[in-house]
C-alpha cells in the first residue's frame, strides 16, 4: 500500500534523506545524497518492523497492519510509539519504542520492546528496509560478508532466488553466525564498485546474542538466467511489488513475568553508515565502536609469540594409539629441531579424540597420570610448551555418565531436543563416513553445575603444569539457541555470551592457580578476543583473504598444514600473518617423517627469517594489498580500489604503477602479495608468494610515499638492498619479504587507507 503524500514527514542531513509515513511509520524513502538516488524505489514495501508472536496452538503469528500512538517527525530524528500491536490473531499488549537519527554520515536504529503479554514474541524484525530496488546500478553491486574463513562476497540485490523452500511466504536469504558461511562480525557492506562507494551495515550490541540479517525477495523467484535476474510485470502477468526487503532479526522471546528474557528487550544500536571505498573503509567503523566496550591484550603472551605448533594426536576414538606420552615427547623434540617449540596436543585423554567428553583425564593405555605428568616434566626441561586439546561444552552421548546424569545439561530447542549431527570417527571406513560412529552434543553454557564440571577437569591440568588449552568447537556451538530449564540465561544469549563469559570465567579460574594461563580455540566471532590468543581454525590458504585480521591487527589464527607437498600453505601463513600449524599425516606422524623432509626444512628457514621480521609481518597491521603493487607480464596486481601512487615510484622503463595505465592481474597472476604495517614507526612491509609452477618476474612499489629501496629477504638467501627499478624474479612455492627502506621524504600524509585501526 503506498503512502498518503500528505502524511510523509522527512528527517535529513548532508549525507542521508529519509522520508517516514506518519500513519504507519514505516520508511518510504530513504536518499543516499553522495549518489543521489533513494534506495527504495518500490514505496508499496515500505515497512519499519515486524515481529512474532508465539502462541501454543500458533507458532506463526506475524504482524499485520499497525499504526504509531504518537509520532514526533523532524530535523535529523524521529521517534514513534505503537501500543498494542496487530498480528493475524488479532491484537495485543504489546509496546514498541522506536528511534531513529541522522548522525553525519550514520544513521542509526534504536527500539525498546514491551511484552505485556505471556505470549513470548519469539522475533523481532527490525529495521526493516522494504522496497529496496538500487545502490547505484545493481549490476556493479555486491555486498560483502566478514566470515569465519576470510571474505565472502554476495549478490543479494542484483540475484533473487531461482526457487523457494518450504515455508517460505516468498523467497528469502538469511545471513547468520549460525550457518555457512558463518560470520565472525555482525556487520557487513553493501558496495557499488562503479561509485566506489558503499553502505556499511552494523549491529551494535555489546551483548552477544543470536541474529541474522534477512533478504525477501518479493513477489516471486526470478528466473534462472545469468546476471540481473529480476523478475518483470510481463513475466509475471500482473503490477504487482518488485523488489527486495531488508530485515535485521532478533530472537528475543520476551515475555511478562519471563524469569530469564523478562518483558522487555532492549534492542541494541543499529547503523547504517555512508563511506567512500570498499569494505577496507567500512571496516574502522567497526572496530571504533568495538573498542568501545571491549578491549585487547596490551602486549602478545606467550602463546601469541609462537609463529608455529606441532599438532599431534595420541590416540584415535576408535583405539588405534598413533603414539603414547612417551612417544611425542620424542615427536616435540623433532619439532624443536625445526625451530618449533610449540606441541598441541589431542588424543591424550580418555577414550581418545572426540570420545568421552568430558571425561579430561590422561588415558591409562597412554601412560596413566603418571605418564601424562612425565610428559609434562619432560617437555619443560626442553623447552617446549603443551597446548591441550579439549573441548568447553561438547558430551559424547554414549556414555553411562551421559545417560545418568550430563543428559540434563544438553543445549535444548524449544521441544526439549537437541541436535545429533556431531561426530569425527578415524580409524574404520564406518567411522570416518558416519555410518556407525560416537556422537556429541552441546552442553548448554549457562548452567553453573556444568560449568564446575569443567572447572574442575581444566584447574587440575593447570595445578599439573599445563599453561595453555586449545578450546574446541565453541564457534559451532555459540549460535544457537537454548531453552534448557536449567539454563541462566534468555535463549538468544544463552549460548552466544553464554558461551564467552564461561569460556572467560574458566581462564580466570585456570588463572588462579598458573598466571600465565591461556587459551586457544576453535572460535568464530570476535567477541572471544579479549581472552582468546590464538584462534584454531578460520585460516585458510588463498583466495580466501583473513578480514578479522584487517579489523583486528592483534588476532591470528593457526592455519593448518597436514600435506607434505603444501608449502602453498606455508607461504600464506606468512603473508596472513598466521600460526603455522604442522601436522604431518594428519595428526599422526613425527615431523621427522621423511616424507616431510622438505617442508620442514622449508618451515624451520621460514621460522628463523620471522623471528628477525616479528614485528613487521607478525605482529603488524595487516593492510591486505594496500599501500603497494606488483607489476607482473605489464600488468598490475594489487590495489583493487584504484588508490594512486607517488611520482617518485617509478620502474625501469619509466612505467609509473598506476591502476587507470595497466590492466589487471589480480585475478590470474601466479603472483599475489600482502602488506603490513609495523605499529611502532609505520614502516610497510610487503610479502610476496607466487603460487604458480615457474619462476616469476615482478616489479614492486610501495604507494603511501615515495619508497626508493627496500629490503629483500628470502628463504636461504642473503638478505640484500632492492632498488625500486630492480626488476625481482621468485621462484615457484617460494616467498619475498620487501621491507621498506629509503624514502625520498618523510611523507607528512597519513597512508591511503583512509583509516587508522
Amino acid at each position: 500500500m503506498r503512502a498518503d503524500k500528505r502524511s510523509v514527514k522527512s528527517i535529513e542531513n548532508s549525507t542521508f534523506r529519509l522520508d517516514i509515513d506518519t500513519q504507519t511509520g514505516a520508511l518510504v524513502s530513504l536518499v543516499v545524497k553522495p549518489i543521489g538516488e533513494d534506495m527504495l524505489g518500490e514505496k508499496r514495501l515500505a515497512s519499519i518492523f515486524d515481529l512474532r508472536l508465539q502462541h501454543s496452538d500458533y507458532e506463526c503469528d506475524y504482524t499485520t497492519t499497525n499504526r504509531p500512538a504518537t509520532i514526533r517527525v523532524g530535523g535529523t530524528s524521529a521517534e514513534m510509539e505503537f501500543d498494542g500491536i496487530h498480528t493475524e490473531r488479532g491484537e495485543f499488549s504489546v509496546a514498541l519504542n522506536i528511534g531513529i537519527e541522522l548522525d553525519g554520515s550514520a544513521i542509526r536504529f534504536r527500539s525498546r520492546l514491551t511484552n505485556r503479554e505471556t505470549i513470548p514474541v519469539a522475533e523481532f524484525w527490525f529495521p526493516r528496509l522494504g522496497g529496496i530496488t538500487r545502490f547505484g546500478n545493481l549490476a556493479d553491486t555486491e555486498c560483502f560478508w566478514p566470515t569465519y574463513s576470510g571474505q565472502h562476497y554476495s549478490k543479494h540485490l542484483s540475484r533473487f532466488p531461482t526457487g523457494m523452500s518450504l515455508g517460505d511466504r516468498i523467497p528469502e536469504s538469511f545471513m547468520t553466525f549460525s550457518k555457512p558461511p558463518w560470520l565472525a562480525m555482525p556487520w557487513f557492506d553493501l558496495y557499488n564498485r562503479r561509485y566506489n562507494k558503499g553502505l556499511y551495515f552494523g549491529y551494535h550490541d555489546p551483548i552477544y546474542r543470536i541474529h541474522g540479517n534477512h533478504f525477501a525477495y518479493h513477489p516471486a523467484p526470478g528466473p534462472n538466467t545469468p546476471g540481473i535476474n529480476w523478475p518483470t510485470p510481463e513475466m509475471l502477468g500482473a503490477d504487482v511489488p518488485i523488489g527486495v526487503v531488508y530485515s535485521h532479526v532478533r530472537f528475543p522471546y520476551v515475555a511478562q513475568d519471563d524469569p530469564k528474557a523478562g518483558s522487555c528487550f532492549e534492542s541494541g544500536e543499529f547503523v547504517i553508515q555512508f563511506h567512500e571505498g570498499d569494505w577496507h573503509n567500512a571496516a574502522p567503523i567497526y572496530r571504533s565502536w568495538w573498542e568501545r566496550h571491549f578491549t585487547t591484550p596490551e602486549k602478545p603472551t606467550w602463546l601469541r609469540q609462537r609463529t608455529a605448533w606441532f599438532c599431534a594426536m595420541l590416540l584415535q576414538p576408535e583405539d588405534r594409539v598413533n603414539t603414547d606420552y612417551r612417544g611425542v615427547v620424542q615427536w616435540a623434540k623433532d619439532a624443536k629441531e625445526f625451530g618449533i617449540d610449540t606441541v598441541e596436543i589431542s588424543g591424550w585423554d580418555k577414550g581418545g579424540q572426540d570420545r568421552d567428553y568430558p571425561h579430561y583425564v590422561p588415558d591409562e593405555r597412554l601412560g596413566g597420570e603418571k605418564g601424562f605428568k612425565w610428559m609434562l616434566k619432560q617437555l619443560a626441561e626442553d623447552g617446549i610448551d603443551p597446548v591441550i586439546f579439549v573441548n568447553y561444552n561438547t558430551m559424547n552421548c554414549e556414555t553411562d555418565w551421559f545417560r545418568k546424569e550430563l543428559k540434563r545439561y544438553m543445549r535444548m530447542d524449544e521441544f526439549g531436543q537437541s541436535e545429533n549431527w556431531m561426530h569425527w570417527g578415524q580409524s574404520t571406513i564406518q567411522a570416518r563416513h558416519g555410518l556407525s560412529v560416537r556422537r556429541q552434543l552441546w552442553a548448554s553454557s549457562s548452567i553453573p553445575a556444568f560449568n564446575e564440571i569443567i572447572a574442575r577437569y581444566f584447574t587440575r591440568l593447570a595445578e599439573w603444569g599445563v599453561k595453555a588449552l586449545q578450546l574446541d568447537k565453541t564457534g559451532a556451538a555459540e549460535q544457537l539457541l537454548d531453552f534448557n530449564p536449567l539454563s541462566t540465561r534468555p535463549a538468544d544469549t544463552c549460548m552466544a555470551e553464554g558461551t564467552v563469559r564461561s569460556c572467560e570465567w574458566l581462564l580466570q579460574k585456570c588463572r588462579e592457580i598458573q598466571p600465565d594461563f591461556v587459551f586457544a580455540s576453535e572460535a568464530v566471532a570476535d567477541r572471544y578476543m579479549p581472552f582468546m590468543d590464538v584462534f584454531y581454525r578460520g585460516a585458510y590458504a588463498p583466495p580466501s583473504r583473513p578480514c578479522m585480521r584487517y579489523v583486528f591487527p592483534e588476532w591470528t589464527s593457526c592455519l593448518h598444514v597436514s600435506s607434505p607437498f603444501d608449502f602453498s600453505g606455508v607461504n600464506a601463513a606468512v603473508r596472513f600473518g598466521y600460526v603455522i600449524a604442522v601436522e604431518p599425516s594428519s595428526y599422526k606422524a613425527s615431523p621427522k617423517h621423511p616424507f616431510y623432509r622438505k617442508l620442514m626444512d622449508y618451515i624451520r628457514e621460514i621460522n628463523r627469517m620471522r623471528e628477525q621480521l616479528k614485528e613487521d609481518i607478525f605482529y603488524a597491521r595487516w593492510l591486505d594489498d594496500r599501500d603497494a603493487q606488483l607489476v607482473w607480464n605489464g600488468r598490475i596486481i594489487g590495489n583493487r580500489d584504484g588508490a594512486g601512487t607517488h611520482a617518485g615510484n617509478v620502474p625501469a622503463g619509466g612505467i609509473a604503477l598506476l591502476a587507470s595505465e595497466l590492466p589487471d592481474a589480480t585475478n590470474e597472476a601466479p603472483l599475489a602479495f600482502s602488506v603490513h604495517e609495523r605499529f611502532s614507526d609505520g614502516r610497510r612491509s610487503m610479502v610476496v608468494v607466487n603460487s604458480g609452477d615457474s619462476p616469476q618476474r615482478y616489479q614492486w612499489c610501495f604507494t603511501h610515499a615515495p619508497v626508493r629501496e627496500a629490503t629483500l629477504y628470502a628463504p636461504f638467501e642473503p638478505i640484500r638492498t632492492v632498488a625500486v627499478t630492480e626488476e625481482l624474479v621468485l621462484e615457484p612455492g617460494r616467498l619475498h619479504v620487501l621491507l621498506e627502506g629509503l624514502r625520498t621524504h618523510l611523507p607528512s600524509e597519513t597512508s591511503n587507507r583512509g583509516d587508522t585501526h
